[in-house]
């Protein structure tokens, strides 16, 4: 089994059409990479910072992700930036910090090759279509 296909994405791709897949999986990105989150690193940090570093750090480690809660993810990345993501992914407000929380741990898995942080931001283009293939098949 390749390394998406037990993403629990595969639930997403149930209840979300095509359209609205790439809009998750975009916004998952363009959160990842926006000012306010600034990157693997800064996402790292915000972990860190919420004392939940060793999450990130499995997930950028070479061993299995841990799982976050949606709790979790609200903690790290604030209302905020969670009804942002809503917005901009066209999910409901109250669906998005699990969205999140099924989505981070593949999606940064996948950004950190061999454990390695990449420095500059994300090419969210180049890296939508290879997601988009792994998590839903298409």
């Amino acid at each position: 089994m390749g390394l998406f296909e037990s993403i629990s994405g595969q639930l997403l791709s149930k209840t979300l059409g095509g359209q609205q897949q790439n809009n998750v999986l975009s916004s998952v990105l363009g959160l990842i990479n926006s000012p306010g989150t600034g990157g693997i690193g800064g996402l790292a940090q915000k972990f860190q910072a919420a004392g939940l570093g060793h999450i990130v750090q499995g997930w950028i480690g070479n061993g299995p992700n841990p799982p976050v809660s949606a709790g979790q993810v609200q903690q790290v990345l604030g209302a905020d930036q969670i009804k942002a993501f809503a917005q901009q992914s066209g999910l409901p407000i109250e669906s998005a910090a699990q969205h999140l929380a099924e989505l981070l741990p593949h999606v940064v898995d996948h950004l950190t090759p061999n454990g390695t942080v990449p420095t500059g931001g994300i090419n969210v283009s180049s890296v939508l279509g290879a997601l988009k293939s792994h998590i839903f098949g298409s």
